[in-house]
């Protein structure tokens, strides 16, 4: 994905583009990224090395990330149940089925056997994501900065055009 910022001027039936800037670098599959890499962390606090693991689980990996990131964007955290198991990843068929809903309850050893937990699960805020993100988040002002300077427009806590420019 790419992250794009534009002001535009509106009125009398016509739409004009006044500026556009942007990060070609920065979208959603980054931060997807994260997350994946905060969900290995936790495998491997968990006796879990994900490091010989092929694509297709590692692929699921992400994929679920996306679907929590989604998930956190209309609700303030999600509990979610991770597998243990290279296989368990690499057969899930629906990136959502690690979020659990409230009335799914959380049991610390879901899908347990013999007494040793095949999932882990875990509850991820927003403040967590931003946290997790936090160098992302910091990324996303540098286009809103420029369109400002370049539509000679203020930003919240600017006092004036020269402290938008300085930035």
């Amino acid at each position: 994905g790419t992250y794009d910022v534009s002001i535009l001027a509106v009125g009398g039936g016509v739409t004009e583009i006044i500026c556009t800037s942007g990060n070609p670098q920065l979208g959603g599959s980054v931060f997807d990224a994260r997350i994946a890499d905060h969900f290995v962390q936790i495998l491997g606090e968990n006796g879990c090395s994900t490091k010989r693991w092929g694509a297709e689980a590692k692929t699921a990996i992400v994929l679920a990330a996306e679907a929590v990131r989604i998930h956190l964007s209309n609700n303030r955290q999600a509990t979610v149940s991770l597998p243990l198991s290279e296989q368990e990843w690499s057969q899930m068929t629906n990136a959502k089925d690690v979020i659990l809903s409230s009335s799914d309850g959380v049991k610390d050893d879901a899908g347990s056997t013999d007494d040793k937990p095949t999932r882990v699960n875990v509850t991820l805020s927003r403040k967590d994501l931003e946290r997790l993100c936090k160098e992302e988040f910091q990324a996303l002002l540098r286009p809103l900065r420029e369109v400002a300077i370049m539509a000679g427009a203020l930003l919240p806590g600017d006092s004036s055009p020269a402290v938008v420019e300085a930035a």
